[in-house]
Formats: structure tokens, C-alpha cells, sequence
């Protein structure tokens, strides 16, 4: 399954909902394309709930510039679970 293919501006959050039936992720490709050294997060959170910090798979992981990151998140998706990705 692509979640989105495309820039997430520096310091804003992409929010990816799962639809009707749910959906399973195995795992996410991130990568760098710039010349910075972002850092990026990952969190998970049921029925569209706020995120907190118990909902993080991945918090503040350095990006080398022009580096792909493959990152194992293994989750299986409910109607309305969001999958939000902050560089």
C-alpha cells in the first residue's frame, strides 16, 4: 500500500487515515532528497485520537541528507486509525 508519494514541508505533520475494512502496513520508505538534516516521526494512533507520546513508533530519527530510511512498523490498521508522519 503507497501512503503518499511527494514532499511533507519541514516541521508539519501528514496524517494518513485508514478507510473502511482497515489496512495492514508492513513498512515505510522515508527518504531525505534535500541537502538538511531533518529529523522525522512516526506515530500511530486508533480512531483518529490525538497523538501522544505513547503512540510513537519512531521519534526524532536523524536524516542524513539523501538518505532512504526502511522502517518496520508491522501494524494492522482499524477504520479511522491514522498513520502520521512529521518531518
Amino acid at each position: 500500500m503507497r501512503l503518499s508519494k511527494g514532499d511533507i514541508p519541514i516541521r508539519t505533520a501528514k496524517a494518513f487515515t485508514a478507510g473502511p475494512g482497515g489496512a495492514s502496513v508492513g513498512q515505510v520508505a522515508v527518504c531525505n532528497q534535500g541537502a538538511g538534516t531533518p529529523t522525522i516521526r512516526i506515530s500511530v494512533a486508533p480512531d483518529n485520537d490525538d497523538t501522544a507520546a505513547k503512540h510513537y513508533f519512531f521519534y526524532d530519527v536523524p536524516m542524513i541528507a539523501v538518505q532512504t530510511l526502511i522502517l518496520d512498523l508491522n501494524v494492522t490498521l482499524e477504520e479511522g486509525d491514522v498513520i502520521r508522519v512529521y518531518a
